[in-house]
């Protein structure tokens, strides 16, 4: 399962942490906004984290975090708008119990990017809504055509009946569990009919077989919908941090999209 980021990206401000302290400041730095496109394996980042203790907290709010590109870096995760809002209400991040003052140049670009992630979660879940009944009504659509060609089915086989025409085992099998009356009508008007004409039993049995395969096909297609058949997509606003020792660097800001459900 891939993960396409959508990063805009943010000058990298940094912090000092006092000894002694984990009350940290930042240096004044300009901010300037560009787009590019990323991608990560989620199942070989997991792997990865297994060797990290990591957590990152805002007040009650426990936050994602997976670990960054390069060594001793982070990504902060903020799944929705009320966790930004409540991070940039109170100031400050805890990231492996170290806390993280969020300034007025952070917080504005967090809330700027969650409204970009926003969207895009709104988007997202639409559509997928759109093309997952979507799916639902053809699979009532099939299921419908599937009960309606197996009532045709059985009348016709009692048609080929009553008229003395060769029906196999199977479909004999079928007209007495399917309609055990309308097999006995069958039957009494075969015997009525003693001038019993002959069939092309080689084309029939084509005509048969081609009527099977799409009778299968279509029972296939009326079974039940997962939303595991629809592909899903969600977004997160998310913080890069590094730490270098008594150093903490807060890089981009952004907006990622990611896969909730992905269907090969």
């Amino acid at each position: 399962m891939k993960i396409n980021d959508l990063n805009y990206n943010n000058s990298t401000n940094t912090r000092f942490f006092p000894k002694n302290s984990n009350i940290v400041s930042k240096e004044d730095a300009n901010s300037q906004t560009t787009f590019k496109t990323d991608s990560m394996e989620i199942s070989d980042e997991g792997k990865r984290l297994s060797n990290y203790n990591i957590s990152a907290t805002s007040g009650k709010d426990k936050l994602g975090i997976s670990k960054g590109k390069d060594e001793n870096s982070f990504v902060v995760h903020f799944q929705d708008s009320a966790m930004v809002s409540r991070a940039v209400a109170r100031g400050y991040i805890t990231v492996n119990g170290k806390r993280i003052e969020l300034l007025e140049e952070d917080k504005k670009s967090l809330i700027e990017e969650d409204k970009k992630a926003e969207a895009q979660r709104l988007y997202y879940f639409n559509m997928s809504s759109l093309e997952h009944n979507m799916k639902v009504a053809q699979q009532q659509s099939a299921a419908w055509e599937w009960h309606f060609k197996q009532e045709e089915k059985i009348l016709k086989l009692q048609l080929k009946l009553a008229k003395g025409e060769k029906i196999t085992p199977e479909e004999e099998k079928m007209l007495l569990e399917k309609d055990p009356q309308g097999y006995q009508i069958a039957l009494m008007l075969r015997n009525m009919n003693r001038d019993k004409k002959k069939t092309n039993d080689y084309a029939s049995a084509v005509q048969n077989k081609n009527e099977e395969n799409y009778m299968k096909d279509l029972e296939k297609r009326s079974q039940g919908i997962s939303i595991k058949d629809t592909e899903w997509k969600g977004a997160d606003t998310t913080l890069n941090i590094s730490f270098s020792g008594e150093k903490v660097t807060v890089g981009e800001i952004s907006a990622r999209e990611f896969f909730i459900n992905k269907v090969d």
